[in-house]
């Protein structure tokens, strides 16, 4: 589940399958946000993108949604760079260490200017973080 507070138009999310024409762990991208829909525990809605070419766009609770966690192929789909000698992925002024630790788990540093700003796991966090710093979008490289 993904509290809706983190999320803004464009963040790029998962589904556990129950939202109606998406798969569990399928892509989908925030089209827009509507934090005060609600019905019984289920609380904050967001319109997605569809699997299904029939529907533009679904709506989804975000109880229903899952962030996708960082991994190094998701960065270098994204125009990170690793770099060998200081041990980052770079993507401009924007560092990015990953230091796997005990039982495999990993802490994600986002850094700029070599200043740390925030320990970070999904991809809609980075996102949101590169929109903040830099005023764009993060967009996957082609």
């Amino acid at each position: 589940m993904i509290d809706i507070n983190e999320l803004r138009i464009g963040n790029l999310v998962s589904t556990n399958g129950k939202p109606m024409n998406t798969s569990d762990k399928g892509v989908y991208k925030v089209l827009a946000i509507d934090s005060r829909d609600s019905f019984e525990e289920l609380k904050g809605c967001v319109t997605i993108t569809c699997d299904d070419p029939r529907y533009r766009d679904i709506g989804a609770w975000c109880q229903y949604l899952e962030p996708i966690p960082l991994t190094p192929e998701l960065l270098e789909k994204y125009g990170f760079i690793y770099d060998k000698e200081i041990g980052y992925f770079v993507n401009n002024s924007l560092r990015i260490s990953i230091k796997v630790g005990f039982f495999g788990t990993s802490k994600i540093g986002i850094y700029y200017l070599h200043f740390f700003l925030i320990f970070c796991k999904y991809l809609h966090q980075l996102q949101n973080m590169y929109y903040a710093i830099t005023g764009k979008e993060l967009e996957i490289n082609t």
